[in-house]
């Protein structure tokens, strides 16, 4: 969180200070889906397929040179995914099936950071570049099934609220709160046009790098932004 905090309050200072920066707004959307998650003790098989995901908020460009340009961003990030799981989980010397079927949504608050290269193409600009992310759990639920053990006939959940906690799936259902690591980073690639009106439209994937306890994010988007002079 304090990494976050800091973050948030060099975005605002840089914002005032330096006269070379434009700030505007973002919006992006696209699909998102979870990498099959690691699990410490057993076996896991995990069908993963995509998730409409979305972001929304500031956004900056600072200009270092003729051709490179600095780009933070401030989003709310809303990604998961929808999947069939099947886990074999030893804990203490007991032996556990558990099995979830739905989708699990992941919202954040996020800092994406982007060393961009700006080439003159038209009256515009294309852009290519690459950078990372950190971000901040806020909250999510889960829609869908869990089931503690075959031979006890499932239980059905719906919905699962999501929280803070760093800890696997819970082996009991009545729990009903799944538990979620609180920071996320990764890397990102970009590339898109950027009108000399100030509005730039954009490609870009991110790369989970730390595990949800779900899996890793991985989210594909087409982002919109306006930039003021």
């Amino acid at each position: 969180m304090k990494i976050i905090c800091l973050s948030v309050l060099l975005f605002c200072c840089t914002l005032i200070a330096s006269a070379q920066l434009r700030w505007g707004f973002r919006l992006a959307d696209g699909f998102s889906y979870l990498s099959k998650p690691s699990v410490s003790k057993g076996t896991i098989n995990s069908s993963n397929q995509l998730f409409y995901t979305l972001q929304a908020g500031l956004t900056a460009d600072w200009q270092l040179s003729k051709h490179l340009h600095l780009q933070p961003s401030l989003v709310f990030s809303s990604k998961g995914g929808k999947n069939s799981t099947h886990y074999n989980v030893t804990n203490n010397g007991t032996f556990y099936v558990i099995e979830t079927k739905g989708s699990i949504r992941h919202n954040y608050i996020e800092l994406p950071l982007n060393l961009l290269y700006k080439f003159h193409a038209g009256s515009g600009k294309l852009f290519a570049g690459i950078g990372g992310y950190a971000a901040e759990y806020l909250g999510g639920k889960m829609d869908g099934a869990v089931f503690p053990q075959a031979e006890d006939g499932g239980i059905t959940i719906t919905p699962i609220e999501v929280i803070p906690g760093g800890v696997p799936p819970p082996t009991d259902p009545a729990d009903r709160k799944l538990k979620v690591e609180q920071l996320d980073a990764g890397a990102n690639i970009t590339a898109g046009y950027e009108f000399r009106f100030g509005l730039q439209l954009g490609l870009n994937y991110s790369y989970g790098l730390t595990q949800t306890n779900y899996g890793k994010n991985r989210v594909a988007t087409i982002s919109v932004a306006y930039l003021f002079k």
